[in-house]
């Protein structure tokens, strides 16, 4: 048998063979059991990247954004199928989070203003997007529980400037409704106006 014609069988088994994406290969649905919260400070210019803030390093307060990492193995309620290989014409799906967030609570371990001494909640001028990217604050987002999935990753802001450059080290308070409570701290920066 000449090489075209065994390239032509192969790509047509294998056109033939492959499942569609509507009935997605042998992935099981994986599950994330939150264990563990970060929180990242991250820099955004308009017309730049974004950039992680270091210890010691300034930033403006209209450049800040805090992102909320929620982490945790991932598991499976059926085992996945043992030995040998699929082929397959699809992703798996996402991971989906087991939990849901009842309250969040952001704070700094510096005096914000003279209203936000430390370690009291900044959550009224925290904003956040809400899914179809319109900014929505902290407080009212938190109003009923969200799923714990929604929340990971979230960039939240400043709406309000502290009241002078000083330093500053956030820190998140996540609280789920299966009564686990995480916590995470940025690390110290200098936030200016």
């Amino acid at each position: 048998m000449n090489t075209t014609r065994k390239t032509l069988l192969l790509l047509a088994g294998l056109l033939i063979g492959l499942p569609g994406c509507d009935e997605c290969g042998p992935f099981k649905q994986q599950y994330i059991d939150v264990n563990e919260a970060r929180l990242l400070a991250t820099r955004a210019r308009p017309g730049s990247s974004v950039v992680i803030v270091g210890s010691g390093e300034t930033v403006a307060a209209a450049e800040l954004q805090l992102q909320l990492l929620l982490r945790g193995p991932a598991y499976s309620a059926v085992p996945e199928r043992a030995g040998g290989f699929a082929a397959v014409a699809c992703e798996p799906a996402d991971p989906q989070f087991t939990e849901t967030v009842d309250s969040l609570r952001v704070s700094s371990l510096y005096d914000f203003d003279a209203a936000h001494p430390a370690g009291t909640s900044l959550n009224d001028f925290i904003q956040t997007s809400d899914g179809s990217g319109r900014p929505v604050s902290l407080t009212s987002l938190l109003a009923t529980p969200q799923a714990a999935g929604w929340l990971n990753h979230k960039i939240l802001t400043l709406a309000q400037a502290p009241a002078g450059a000083h330093p500053q080290q956030f820190r998140v308070r996540c609280h789920l409704t299966n009564g686990e409570v995480y916590q995470a701290e940025t690390l110290v920066l200098n936030v200016t106006p």
